[in-house]
């Protein structure tokens, strides 16, 4: 599935600013918790999937992917990914849909594809017709896409702080209850409904300390 990125696509996400924003403005959290929740239900993904906010945190050259590996993101180059892939496999983790088409985004590589293979179904096309849809109509397209579920909920720990740094993120555990608190806006950028019921979200918390290359971000990821 990565012969299905487009660095075009990559190209075009919002930053998540004004993703946030344009999903605030159109009343997106609210179509989430309903109208949304009930297709993926409809569609039995919602163990497998969640909705996305879109966004990206700095720019990637055309021959570079932004994969995932063990919470440490960073560009790959792409006419590497075979090398990689003879003893494991990159897989989406974020899709955003144009033009009818789930376009992956995000990336992450696994040496375990018995245990993560998170990112390996094929989305139906119905479900696919029905999201593309129902963003149009509610103005959302382009904002909201749809992310891989990995990992088990229950484990204890609400979510993961993710750092922003040039061209690389990190994660580190992050529980909303620490106090913590953010020196810029933070928005929150997946919401998950395994086994029918809301999970803690994923949240980005973005400012810019020092120039325009250094992007210090962070989100937290439950996975």
């Amino acid at each position: 599935m990565i012969t299905s990125y487009q660095h075009e696509v990559f190209d075009n996400l919002p930053d998540v600013t004004t993703a946030a924003t344009t999903v605030r403005d159109n009343q997106g959290e609210q179509l989430i918790r309903s109208t949304v929740k009930s297709l993926l239900l409809k569609y039995s993904l919602n163990d497998k999937i969640g909705v996305a906010l879109v966004h990206r945190h700095f720019d990637l050259k055309h021959d570079e992917v932004m994969v995932d590996y063990h919470g440490v993101a960073t560009p790959w180059n792409s006419a590497l990914l075979d090398h990689y892939n003879s003893f494991g496999s990159v897989q989406p983790l974020s899709w955003v849909i144009v033009d009818g088409k789930p376009r992956p985004y995000e990336f992450y590589y696994s040496t375990d594809n018995a245990s993560d293979d998170a990112g390996t179904f094929d989305l139906p096309d119905d479900f696919v017709a029905e999201y593309e849809a129902l963003l149009k109509d509610s103005k959302l397209e382009g904002y909201l896409g749809l992310r891989a579920l990995r990992g088990q909920p229950g484990n204890g720990v609400e979510g993961t702080m993710e750092f922003t740094q040039r061209y690389a993120t990190f994660t580190v555990p992050y529980n909303a209850g620490s106090g913590y608190k953010p020196k810029g806006a933070l928005y929150r950028t997946c919401w998950a409904f395994r086994d029918g019921k809301e999970e803690p979200g994923d949240w980005c918390d973005c400012y810019c300390a020092h120039c325009s290359h250094c992007d210090h971000s962070f989100c937290a990821h439950y996975e």
